[in-house]
């Protein structure tokens, strides 16, 4: 049994997260890590790049970040 499955199924409960996959986690785990993001000053503008991004659970990730900080 994958326990790691658990906590996928358990953010997209709690969280509402929008297509929650493991790469999904694996991101909003990243963006909450490293603070580049987290620290981008209101009203700034932020462009980013997702290369081979399909099904699209990275960018949906950081929609998803982005909109519970307040920043989309």
């Amino acid at each position: 049994m994958h326990l790691g499955g658990l906590v996928r199924r358990c953010v997209q409960r709690t969280r509402c997260a929008e297509m929650c996959t493991q790469a999904w986690c694996k991101f909003h785990e990243v963006l909450g890590t490293f603070p580049a993001i987290a620290e981008l000053p209101a009203g700034r503008e932020l462009d980013t790049v997702h290369l081979c991004e399909a099904p699209g659970a990275f960018v949906t990730s950081l929609n998803h970040f982005l909109v519970c900080k307040g920043s989309s």
